[in-house]
């Protein structure tokens, strides 16, 4: 019987995807945080979120109200590289984030993650500093980086909206 390194890699992609549903799916129901799993093909894909800044002790002093922070997590290393991220993110800041009416829009993804840094940047989010962020189980040198809906009126479909964000 001959080694199968595809054979290998599929184990380690099911055991990838198993923890992330272990440790994301008991979150799901939080009320401070709106969290989805994205499932492909009936398999889960990714996680992605939203938080109000507010509800940070630390965060709250620096953000304006409704300043909403998100997070996405790629579970299937297989669609890493290939432009889903950027796309994801467009669509869940159009359909989950605008109709919050946010003032400013966050990320902080880890500064070693230049893949995560680039896909945010493809979207529209601006570096505004390095600083310290929890990856939700230890603080982590992060990228700050900002996104002014106010700023961000076409996405890749060409829809154009507007809003009043000081409704």
């Amino acid at each position: 019987m001959a080694f199968n390194s595809s054979c290998c890699a599929v184990v380690e992609r099911k055991q990838r995807l198993e923890k992330f549903v272990d440790k994301y799916s008991k979150w799901i129901d939080a009320d401070d945080i709106g969290q989805f799993i994205v499932y492909h093909e009936d398999k889960p894909s990714c996680y992605i979120s939203w938080s109000d800044v507010a509800t940070d002790p630390i965060r709250k002093e620096t953000y304006p109200e409704r300043t909403y922070g998100i997070d996405l997590f790629i579970a299937d290393l297989g669609y890493i590289g290939k432009g889903y991220g950027p796309e994801l993110i467009k669509q869940f800041i159009k359909q989950i984030i605008m109709p919050m009416k946010p003032t400013k829009i966050i990320v902080d993804p880890e500064i070693t993650n230049l893949q995560a840094i680039r896909a945010y940047e493809k979207v529209g989010f601006k570096k505004t500093q390095v600083g310290q962020a929890t990856d939700g189980t230890k603080m982590v040198t992060a990228q700050l980086m900002e996104l002014d809906p106010l700023m961000y009126a076409t996405l890749s479909d060409g829809t154009l909206y507007s809003y009043d964000a000081s409704i």
